[in-house]
């Protein structure tokens, strides 16, 4: 039995009508006490999936248990605030890009929380804010009643009016109630502007991370983490929060506060990291899938095959392991894991004497209107043990993203002095990625630099030019 319009099914091949008030009241009661069902006919999933064929992307087997998951946690909120519980809700949807977790989680779960308390202010932030804008966008549509598959309009009215704040940022619906709150209905923020003079009942930060960013900017990471850490105060502290993102680096959001927050409860396929463990005082309910399964086929073939995701794998491997396996730092284009390089670290005391000391820099020269973005200049130094055991130890490490020719010499030339001060003379120095424009430039300033090959017992400079390498010996 499969309706094709309201009021009318099609049965066996005979039409059959009855009362639309009385469906009207049905769904509306369905879609009330059920996310599941408010995200397929009220948000108006299945209908668009039935109008665009190619597109099916809601699959009962994978993103129902999400879906119910989503529900338990906002009917507990719900009870804790019923009880007057001062207890934050805090919930991360980990799963890969393309699985509909901005739909399902920052758009339609939004408007599932309205529909139950109308009276609630929601704030839905990303990277930027005309980005957080596009995701509140979808939800103005569905309560203007201009989206031709959503239902909501039809179940509970038209919840936009001109009388209240209607911008792109920023709205109030006609079903609020409480006229004299001061935060709107819902509201958005980015990294950079953060949320100010507002203490919000409902959060959602979507994806604040992106690789066009990080590559934008050196420090962004960083700048994530300091917005996010900057939300605690913002919001109520009886808050619902959803953090619904794919992972990018180690030290992203999920890697940097999580582990140290804690994990309440653990959903989804198991965890690849034993920080995430379950433990009584954690704060954070999180859902996690990966891409592949623990026999590596594809857990969504209808999206992504498994064929394609092996593919994708093959040419992207650092990408794929991020975003797709949601475990940044592993795989096996990775030589160590995370947790191997936490069993390796020893403390300062216990690094042997006598070790041959050798630097090691990665270049990515700036111009003065390339400083503090794109990739960074970074001088490493690193130990070998003198005994021929293998052993070697990183000793220390450096990097900038406003680091001129001259500045990056200068500071290289101030490590290499202070191991000569300490009776440790640098073996070998290496320079990699070097570009053609860069290559002269480097090579004359540290000729200028006298000290440095006073300081060196050898000097490589490697470039991606065959014809442009240079070695020079003390």
């Amino acid at each position: 039995m499969v309706w094709s319009q309201r009021g009318l099914v099609r049965n066996f091949g005979r039409c059959m009508t009855w009362n639309l008030d009385a469906e009207r009241d049905l769904w509306a009661d369905i879609c009330y006490n059920s996310f599941w069902w408010f995200l397929r006919i009220g948000f108006g999933a299945e209908f668009y999936m039935r109008a665009n064929p190619t597109e099916v992307w809601l699959v009962p087997r994978l993103h129902k248990p999400i879906c119910d998951w989503l529900q338990d946690k906002v009917l507990e909120w719900e009870a804790n605030r019923a009880s007057n519980a001062r207890t934050r809700m805090k919930i991360a949807l980990i799963i890969p890009r393309a699985f509909g977790k901005t739909v399902i989680g920052t758009k339609a779960l939004s408007m599932w929380g309205h529909l139950r308390n109308p009276n609630i202010a929601t704030y839905i932030g990303s990277e930027v804010y005309t980005k957080a804008a596009e995701f509140l966008s979808p939800i103005k549509t569905i309560y203007e009643s201009k989206d031709p598959y959503a239902w909501f309009p039809w179940l509970y009215g038209v919840w936009y009016s001109p009388e209240r704040t209607w911008m792109s940022a920023k709205i109030v619906h006609a079903a609020r109630k409480s006229i004299s709150k001061g935060e709107p209905s819902f509201s958005t923020w980015g990294v950079e502007s953060g949320i100010t003079g507002a203490h919000p009942d409902w959060g959602a930060f979507d994806d604040p991370l992106s690789e066009e960013k990080i590559r934008e900017s050196g420090n962004w990471i960083n700048a994530v983490n300091q917005s996010f850490a900057s939300l605690r105060p913002a919001f109520r502290t009886d808050s619902f929060f959803l953090l619904a993102l794919t992972r990018y680096r180690d030290n992203d959001v999920v890697g940097s506060f999580i582990p140290i927050e804690g994990v309440r409860s653990w959903t989804g396929m198991p965890s690849p990291d034993s920080r995430f463990t379950p433990r009584v005082d954690g704060e954070w309910d999180v859902y996690f899938l990966q891409a592949l399964d623990g026999g590596g086929a594809s857990i969504y073939p209808e999206v992504w095959t498994t064929s394609e995701l092996k593919k994708y794998e093959t040419t992207r491997p650092v990408e794929f392991a991020a975003q797709m396996m949601n475990e940044p730092g592993s795989g096996e284009h990775m030589p160590l894991t995370s947790e191997q390089i936490a069993e390796m670290w020893i403390d300062k005391e216990s690094v042997p004497t006598g070790l041959s000391i050798t630097v090691h820099c990665d270049t990515a020269f700036k111009t003065t209107k390339r400083l503090g973005k794109g990739d960074e200049s970074v001088v490493q130094v690193w130990g070998h043990d003198p005994r021929g055991n293998g052993e070697v130890y990183f000793l220390e490490g450096y990097s900038s993203n406003t680091w001129r020719i001259e500045d990056f010499t200068d500071e290289l030339v101030k490590i290499c002095q202070r191991y000569k001060k300490a009776g440790k003379r640098v073996r070998e120095g290496v320079m990699r990625r070097l570009r053609e424009a860069g290559f002269k430039p480097c090579l004359t300033s540290l000729r200028k630099t006298q000290n440095l090959f006073r300081l060196l017992k050898k000097l490589q400079m490697q470039g991606p030019y065959s014809d442009r390498g240079a070695r020079t010996e003390a």
